[in-house]
């Protein structure tokens, strides 16, 4: 999928615009020979974060191959981060009225049930009044 994005000064700006609303935006302006105020834009995707000790910051806008695309920041979480954010989850759970018998996975940070989802490939979904897996038809 294509894009483009708006360029001032030589700084991209604003955000990256899918190529069909660019050319019914922008329907004078031929893509393949854009005028200095734009340029192509190369869509990525942001890194896969499962790993719950990483910090993703918003990302940079750099110069790619005549166009722009993004550079994710990822850093690794202190070891004070991740107690912070470990201890952030389990008090926010219980707030918001989570069951008190789910616990927090160190992992990825987030409250699981006492009892694992099945894994039978059928959609199942958690029944609070009941604490079991109800299968979702």
């Amino acid at each position: 999928m294509k894009a483009f994005i708006r360029v001032k000064n030589g700084t991209p700006f604003e955000h990256p615009i899918l190529e069909e609303n660019f050319r019914a935006a922008f329907p004078d302006i031929d893509t393949e020979a854009l005028p200095s105020d734009f340029a192509e834009f190369f869509l990525v995707d942001a890194p896969d974060l499962t790993y719950a000790h990483l910090n993703k910051n918003h990302p940079d806008h750099v110069s790619f191959n005549g166009g722009y695309t993004w550079a994710w920041d990822v850093t690794p979480m202190t070891p004070q981060e991740i107690a912070d954010k470990q201890a952030q989850t389990e008090s926010a759970w219980l707030a918001s009225g989570g069951p008190s018998d789910w616990a927090l996975d160190v992992e990825t940070c987030l409250m699981v049930p006492p009892i694992p989802m099945p894994t039978d490939g059928k959609k199942y979904r958690w029944d609070f009044d009941n604490r079991n897996w109800i299968e979702v038809s």
